[in-house]
């Protein structure tokens, strides 16, 4: 409510109006203030509700984060049974036509981009000298992923019916994914 500026009871008719359900059901009972109001969990007022957002059941944010959510112990563990269930690379995705080894992959070889920092001038015209170089951590020195040299990759905005190029697989002197630490926490 707070954040829509009590603006949701004039959007919701809106939404009915532009979209409105062929069936009869509301296809997005969570958007709907109607249905909403309906099942008792939007005031009839939401003029009323002002600070009241927040969870009514479960925990409650005290304001410390947890240390794996900053980066400190725990931070880039990933379980176990997770990556057993979801391996990287994967070995196989609905619709590909080829096992994923054969797909063409990039290496990470590459240079990196980096934006130019802004420039600026003061008052009386004069430059403004830039206070670094476009790269916020230099700890991050990873080199970016580029193409393999001798594949031919299809157009990725038109690749629905292309064939799939041979020898740019994994394998094709593509260097391993790397799993790599967090960057280190900005200094203030």
């Amino acid at each position: 409510m707070n954040s829509c500026q009590n603006r949701l009871t004039v959007t919701d008719p809106l939404i009915s109006q532009i979209a409105p359900s062929q069936s009869g059901v509301v296809g997005s009972p969570l958007w709907s203030y109607q249905q909403g109001l309906r099942g008792g969990w939007m005031p009839t007022d939401p003029r009323s509700a002002l600070g009241t957002c927040g969870p009514s059941t479960g925990p409650i944010f005290d304001g410390t984060y947890d240390t794996w959510m900053t980066g400190g112990a725990g931070a880039g563990d990933i379980a176990a049974a997770q990556t057993a269930q979801y391996p990287y690379p994967p070995v196989s995705l609905n619709g590909a036509p080829v096992p994923v080894a054969q797909l063409p992959v990039y290496t990470p070889t590459g240079t990196i981009a980096t934006l130019p920092a802004p420039t600026y001038t003061n008052v009386k015209g004069s430059p403004v000298p830039a206070p670094g170089n476009g790269w916020f951590n230099a700890n991050d020195n990873t080199p970016a992923p580029t193409t393999i040299p001798g594949c031919a990759y299809p157009d990725p905005w038109d690749a629905l019916t292309a064939a799939v190029p041979a020898g740019c697989g994994a394998g094709a002197a593509a260097a391993d994914p790397v799993i790599t630490p967090p960057p280190a926490a900005a200094r203030r």
